[in-house]
């Protein structure tokens, strides 16, 4: 395999992989807390009370409505 393939290869995964890209800023964001601000937000704004599973849903949400985008566009 050479280097072209290689990288066309990363190129393709990376593009099924935005649900998981994501989680993942979720994951980091609620490290440093930010899970709270959306939490609380959400509950001020919407009326809504959202949960840990919710905020790690609402990611989820964001990374398909991504790909949906993504696959009109190519």
């Amino acid at each position: 395999m050479n280097k072209m393939m290689i990288f066309h290869e990363m190129k393709e995964r990376g593009k099924n992989m935005i649900v998981i890209y994501c989680l993942l800023f979720g994951w980091i964001l609620s490290l440093f807390n930010f899970h709270h601000l959306i939490i609380d937000g959400t509950a001020e704004w919407f009326n809504l009370s959202l949960s840990m599973s919710g905020y790690y849903f609402l990611w989820v949400m964001v990374g398909l409505i991504f790909s949906i985008i993504k696959a009109i566009k190519d």
